[in-house]
């Protein structure tokens, strides 16, 4: 028995060396050998790529130029620095930010009602002068923005003290 597991080792080695014989020859090149390195389908995804990145940037861009230019308008009505100027006075951060959600809203509802006027004045009937529809439409507007202000304020103080109270947190 212990000369037969030699010799049969010895055995399964030369059959393992003629069966991998004809894979060791050298084969002679094929002549009509065709190289396929061009693939359409990573070439399509490569085309999606680049366009949704293009997209992504554009719209990027046209956000970002809005939100410059709602910074800008902001800055030139005096909201920002009213705000600011009223947080550091009374030394508190919400007192800050009361006074911008009520300046944003008050001069967003001036400009809503002003654009509403417009437009009625244009497109609607001539019941009244454009003069009375301004002058009745801003001190609305501008009482509006400062309701919708409120409530807004009102709500996120609602909200905050909610779920302080569920985390554990302290109230500001």
């Amino acid at each position: 028995m212990k000369k037969l597991v030699p010799l049969i080792a010895l055995l399964i080695l030369v059959t393992q060396l003629f069966a991998q014989a004809d894979s060791l020859a050298v084969q002679a090149p094929v002549d009509d050998y065709y190289d396929e390195d061009f693939a359409p389908g990573l070439f399509i995804l490569l085309v999606f790529a680049l366009g949704g990145i293009l997209v992504a940037f554009v719209f990027a861009s046209i956000a970002a130029a809005i939100l410059g230019a709602i910074l800008l308008g902001m800055t030139a009505a005096g909201i920002l620095s009213v705000s600011i100027g009223m947080g550091l006075y009374k030394r508190s951060f919400y007192t800050g930010f009361k006074w911008f959600v009520y300046l944003s809203f008050s001069f967003c509802g001036i400009g809503g009602v002003a654009l509403i006027a417009l437009l009625v004045h244009i497109y609607g009937p001539k019941t009244y002068s454009f003069q009375t529809m301004l002058s009745w439409g801003i001190p609305a507007g501008f009482i509006g923005g400062l309701i919708g202000g409120w409530a807004v304020l009102f709500t996120s103080r609602k909200l905050y003290t909610y779920f302080a109270g569920k985390k554990g947190l302290q109230q500001a």
